[in-house]
């Protein structure tokens, strides 16, 4: 389930966000004004924000990654399938935030190199953990 799990909530939100769109772009009018007289924008940063996307919390996305490798990799002893269970996780949280940050996510801002060089000092310490089991 950690292979789909960490992927359902932001897929959710995708198609609430799309299905929100669709339904205001529905209801334009031929002047592209629109018929919900409850919903106005005074001003194009107010639209703007209807239609760009939450913020990417790259944060989040480490710490689960990290967390399905440390997994697959400590019950890898008992369990021989797990390194490739991880392997299809990963493969499949790089595509899924590939197409979530071309169409969903906003534009991030510059992140430096640090949260990936401590992520990638972390997994040296998985080769301890994966030995003392």
């Amino acid at each position: 389930t950690n292979i789909v799990a960490p992927h359902g909530g932001s897929f959710v939100k995708y198609f609430m966000q799309r299905a929100k769109i669709r339904r205001l772009e529905k209801n334009l009018t031929a002047d592209k004004e629109t018929n919900d007289s409850h919903r106005v924008w005074y001003t194009q940063e107010e639209l703007n924000d209807f239609y760009r996307g939450p913020a990417f919390r790259l944060h989040y996305r480490y710490s689960q990654v990290l967390v399905t490798i440390y997994v697959c990799w400590m019950y890898s002893i008992s369990m021989p399938l797990m390194p490739f269970f991880g392997a299809v996780s990963c493969y499949l949280s790089y595509w899924v935030d590939k197409f979530l940050f071309c169409n969903f996510y906003r534009t991030p801002p510059m992140y430096s190199d640090d949260m990936g060089k401590r992520c990638t000092s972390l997994l040296g310490y998985l080769i301890l953990l994966h030995l003392g089991m």
